[in-house]
């Protein structure tokens, strides 16, 4: 079993910041938007108040996907 890998993405068009973070499960994710949005004073920035933002998460690689690999014998001529 792999561990899950996810793709945070944090989006405020009021400020034009988009940051991506990857990291290994959804509560890493609110970790990071935490610390970004209240800082060290764990109150709203100022800046985030007045503006909208948006996280969204994609969970990668998945058990369900088909894995490519090239057949040896397209390469033998027979």
């Amino acid at each position: 079993m792999t561990e899950a890998v996810y793709k945070a993405v944090f989006e405020c068009p009021g400020l034009g910041e988009r940051f991506v973070w990857w990291v290994s499960s959804r509560h890493e994710v609110r970790r990071h938007v935490s610390s970004l949005v209240k800082g060290a004073s764990g109150n709203v920035a100022k800046r985030y108040k007045d503006n909208e933002w948006t996280v969204t998460v994609k969970k990668l690689f998945e058990d369900n996907y088909d894995v490519f690999y090239n057949d040896a014998s397209m390469y033998s001529g027979t």
